[in-house]
């Protein structure tokens, strides 16, 4: 069925409405690409492109020994944005052409998307303004580029052309197939609340961390009892050693028994003014892990304040449930003899010899752009669980984060508003990790920050199969 019946702010472009599937019905095994021709001159320089989209099966990390699949989700001479099925995770690659030598380019991560369910995509532009937005279900994600965030570029002269979407990638188990419905195209770049308005009466389900998700209330621990565990002493010298020291003629070799803390990578860790202070060093690669030598229990909550340099520009992450992997053959623990220098390395921590969850919490670009999410990944594999929202980024003051991990699930809170959450089947990403080590890593560019009031309790349900955490805002 072909739609002209566009609204007065979109240009003259047919909005394709495809007939839904009857509930209970299989998608069909290809599916025919929607073209759309385009206008004269459009589109300009500014503009929106809306549309759904459904998959024939769920998008999540390639299958073993299989070829990663990549999708063509939009194809035009302006845009073009590309799915592809990843080991760790799909992304959504976004390219804008330009009439100079700079075009903007940049990815979406994904935690999955998944079969059979519609998601509304918008994506607005304003090359003059050198804005490039990314929506799925009414909710701005990521920032695109990781370089040249907000660089204006030349929109090129498009003249006639047409959009092609969704239709059959792939063979075998890697076959997905995309349906596209409710193309709009509209002359002027939208903002937050209008891609929203453009949603209005659409029923449309919350995301659930395929990318950033945003939550309503703080963190809920009214069904658990906390059993306090640990408390840092930061009002004494702090008690610590490097992971070089550890080494003897280039092999792992020492333990740090009788350590509280071993700073890994180029930096300094020291306690003053009842607070520890962590410092990168200067180079860009400085980057520094700061591991808590206690094991603590599979099931706790940890809670910490944070006070940047600037929160305007830097990268945060807390590492927990880290053991050494099965593979490593060394028993589980991370500064068992043999293991390799990780020496703040983030490759060494996330597809190396360790296992472990890990969360970045506070998340800029070097440049200083808001990444916007906080994202949950379980190592090895680098596998992203689920995207929230960043409370932290541009805030100033000191920040509270809390990491909640019972069983499987696994919230994050900063400053009092749940960022994200996740439960882990034991599955779909391999077991369940269990207890384990809790580090702190700076990113170079964070610079320097400084911690207070870090606690862990255990916690214990107070009743079994009890739900935490707040759903995520519909848009």
């Amino acid at each position: 069925m072909l739609c002209t019946t566009c609204t007065p702010r979109t240009v003259l472009l047919p909005c394709l409405v495809l007939g839904a599937l009857a509930p209970g019905l299989a998608a069909p095994q290809t599916v025919a690409p929607v073209r759309v021709e385009l206008a004269e001159g459009s589109p300009g320089a500014a503009g929106t492109l809306a549309f759904r989209f459904r998959l024939s099966r769920t998008l999540r990390m390639a299958r073993k020994n299989a070829t990663p699949v990549t999708a063509h989700l939009l194809a035009s001479p302006f845009l073009q944005l590309d799915l592809t099925e990843l080991a760790a995770h799909p992304i959504l690659s976004v390219e804008m052409a330009a009439g100079g030598p700079y075009h903007p380019q940049g990815r979406l991560n994904l935690s999955h998307l998944a079969g059979g369910r519609w998601y509304e995509a918008a994506c607005a532009w304003d090359a003059r303004a050198g804005r490039l937005d990314f929506y799925l279900n009414g909710v701005l994600q990521e920032e695109i580029r990781t370089q040249d965030a907000r660089r204006p570029w030349t929109f090129p002269s498009v003249g006639k052309g047409s959009i092609q979407l969704g239709g059959s990638f792939g063979e075998g188990e890697a076959f997905v197939a995309i349906s596209v419905e409710s193309v709009k195209l509209y002359p002027a770049f939208q903002v937050e609340d209008e891609i929203r308005g453009m949603l209005a009466g659409r029923t449309v389900a919350p995301l659930e961390g395929e990318g950033r998700t945003e939550y309503r209330g703080p963190l809920d621990l009214a069904v658990y009892d906390l059993v306090p565990i640990y408390q840092a002493d930061f009002a004494r010298p702090l008690n610590a050693t490097t992971e070089k020291d550890l080494f003897r003629d280039g092999k792992r070799s020492l333990s740090p028994a009788g350590k509280e803390w071993v700073l890994e990578g180029t930096g300094r860790a020291w306690t003053g003014e009842n607070e520890l202070h962590l410092a990168n060093g200067k180079g860009p690669g400085d980057h520094v892990v700061l591991w808590n030598t206690r094991i603590f229990p599979s099931d706790f909550l940890l809670e910490f304040t944070m006070t940047p340099r600037d929160s305007n520009t830097g990268l945060n992450i807390v590492f927990f449930a880290a053991r050494s992997t099965a593979q490593s053959g060394t028993g589980g623990g991370i500064f068992a003899p043999g293991l390799p220098l990780r020496d703040g390395i983030f490759a060494k921590y996330t597809n190396g010899a360790l296992d472990c969850y890990h969360t970045s919490y506070w998340a800029t670009n070097p440049d200083g752009a808001p990444r916007r999410t906080a994202n949950l990944r379980k190592n090895a594999g680098f596998h992203l669980l689920a995207s929230g929202d960043d409370h932290i980024a541009g805030r100033p003051g000191p920040q509270r984060v809390r990491v909640l991990k019972a069983g499987g699930a696994i919230r994050l809170e900063t400053n009092g508003e749940l960022s994200l959450g996740f439960d882990d089947d034991g599955t779909t990403y391999g077991p369940i990790l269990r207890d384990g080590l809790i580090g702190l890593r700076q990113m170079a560019y964070t610079g320097e920050a400084s911690y207070s009031g870090l606690r862990v309790w255990q916690v214990k349900p107070k009743q079994p199969k009890s739900r935490i955490g707040s759903r995520a805002i519909a848009p």
